[in-house]
Parts: C-alpha cells; sequence; structure tokens
C-alpha cells in the first residue's frame, strides 16, 4: 500500500513542477497567488521530508559534519526538514518568471559604494539573492564552476540577470578575469564557502578557506558586501549586509567576512549548503568515504 504521506506529496508536487503563473498578472492578485505558491512549496518539501526515510539520512549525513561538537549538532533533523522546505520554495522562484521578478531587496542597495566585491556561501537561496540585486539593478556577475553550465537552469539564470548588466563569470577564466570585470563596473559574486590553503574559522571550527576574495578586495582596494538569500513574510528577498573595508592582512579580511556570513547560519544551518567537508580536512575522512560522488569542484565559486 502506497504511504499516506507519499500520496500527497505526489499531488503537491504535480502542480509545483507543471504549474505556471502568468507575468502579465498584475498586482493584488499576482502577489496573492506567489505567495500561495510559496506556502504550497515549503509544505511539500515537509512532505517529501516525512515520506523519504533515504533523504532524511542523506541530508543528516550532510549536516552532521558542519554541526558537530556545536550545540545545534542534536538539531540535525530539524534542520534537514527546514532545508527541504527552503529548498522547495527556492526552486519555485526559479521556475516562475513573475516570482522572480518580485524578489525584492533588505538593505541599503543605494547607499553601497560605487564599486565592490559581493560574497555570499552555497545556500538553496543564493540565486533568489542575485535575482533580487538584479533586479535593483546591480550588475551581478556570479563566479561559477565548469559544471553550472550543465545546470538545467543555467540559461534562466544567465537571462535574469543580464538585463541589468549583469553576467555569468566561468571560474576557469581565472583571477584577472573577475578583475577585469570588477574594473568594467560589474559586481563580482563569490562564493566564500570554498576550500583551499588559507586558515581561518567557519562555523566555529579551523577550516581551510580559499582566499581569492579577500586578495581580489585587497589587490583593487574595494570592499566587499556579504549578501545572502532568504524569505521575509514569505516574500523572497536578497538581504544586503554592510560593506567590510580591505585589508592589508587577507587571512584578517577573509575571517571578517566568513564571520559576517556565517552570522545568519549558527543559527538557521539549514541556509547552508554542506558541499565543502573538505574545510574541515581532520575531519572530513569518513565524510567523503560516504559520499565521494557529491564532493564539490574545487574551483566552485572562486576565481582564484
Amino acid at each position: 500500500m502506497v504511504p499516506a504521506m507519499l500520496l500527497l506529496d505526489t499531488a503537491l508536487a504535480a502542480p509545483l513542477e507543471l504549474g505556471t503563473m502568468s507575468a502579465v498578472l498584475a498586482g493584488p492578485r499576482r502577489d496573492l497567488v506567489a505567495r500561495a505558491r510559496l506556502r504550497a512549496a515549503g509544505l511539500h518539501g515537509s512532505m517529501r521530508w516525512l515520506s523519504h526515510a533515504e533523504d532524511r539520512e542523506w541530508v543528516a549525513r550532510r549536516f552532521a559534519l558542519p554541526l558537530q561538537d556545536t550545540r545545534w549538532a542534536r538539531r540535525t533533523h530539524l534542520v534537514g526538514l527546514r532545508h527541504y522546505a527552503l529548498t522547495q520554495r527556492c526552486m519555485v522562484v526559479e521556475g516562475s518568471d513573475a516570482i522572480r521578478a518580485t524578489v525584492a531587496i533588505a538593505g541599503d542597495v543605494a547607499s553601497l559604494p560605487d564599486r565592490y566585491i559581493l560574497a555570499f556561501v552555497h545556500s538553496p537561496a543564493m540565486w533568489v539573492c542575485m535575482y533580487g540585486l538584479a533586479n535593483a539593478g546591480v550588475p551581478v556577475a556570479p563566479v561559477v564552476a565548469d559544471w553550472f553550465w550543465e545546470d538545467g537552469l543555467a540559461e534562466v539564470r544567465t537571462a535574469a540577470i543580464t538585463p541589468q548588466g549583469g553576467s555569468i563569470i566561468d571560474a576557469r577564466e581565472g583571477f584577472a578575469r573577475v578583475r577585469a570585470a570588477l574594473m568594467d563596473g560589474a559586481a563580482p559574486a563569490l562564493a566564500v564557502d570554498v576550500p583551499g590553503s588559507t586558515p581561518a574559522r567557519f562555523l566555529a571550527k579551523e577550516a581551510r578557506i580559499r582566499s581569492g576574495i579577500a586578495r581580489l578586495a585587497q589587490a583593487t582596494e574595494t570592499p566587499i558586501v556579504p549578501v545572502r538569500g532568504a524569505f521575509a513574510r514569505g516574500r523572497p528577498v536578497a538581504v544586503v549586509g554592510a560593506p567590510i573595508a580591505p585589508q592589508d592582512d587577507v587571512a584578517a579580511l577573509l575571517t571578517t567576512v566568513l564571520a559576517a556570513v556565517e552570522a545568519p547560519l549558527l543559527n538557521h544551518p539549514e541556509r547552508w549548503m554542506p558541499y565543502t567537508a573538505e574545510l574541515w580536512p581532520d575531519r572530513a575522512g569518513p565524510y567523503r568515504a560516504a559520499y565521494a560522488e557529491d564532493q564539490p569542484v574545487p574551483e566552485v565559486g572562486s576565481a582564484a
């Protein structure tokens, strides 16, 4: 007999994955439809979590490493449920032209410096963040790895950020390409949760992080602005933090940036996608052994 939860999951999945909302719907009606779909998506994620035991185990493994040795370790499964619900809502945003256009800004973009670098962590809502910035007129230039081009949403993501002068930068083009984009007026967006060789502290643990974003800021005397995607009162938003001034000490600057982007993750780790077990080399062995096929490409999110 098919479990009731699985039937509910399937019933919810169909309208979420196949349903569309016309971009011509205006004002209150469009807003109501968007909110209803996002709420249904969160419910769908929760139902899937309850009905798919293999997914619960998979997510728990992924979160166990970043959560261990902290007071959040006992909440792994609750974190997993919230992660699923958040991911499903983000998928609905990406799948709808109309909802993507409603992603708003939480923060003061107008007061940002003339030139800046965006810093984010890998999360379900990182592209939601990019859409909100683009909607606000920011020429975002996310730095991506080669696997980005194989993603079915690559064209959608590219088209969503280009109207304001944004573009996608292939990480294989290197440090010089990102610097050139910055000097041309773009706002390069780089992930900071990328394994590297610079000692730093991330999620209350000593880690080894790639320092490309800090070295770029230092070389160009450009501030770094931490950003993240979120939902506020049911609306998708891009949250813009306060600019961080460049410093002479690359490691110190990287530590400051990490502290800014990790702050919301300490109480809400479900907002992160823990793909980077290599951040903690001394404890990543069991993780890699269990999920070797799921490890990230080293170049993800960084230009150097």
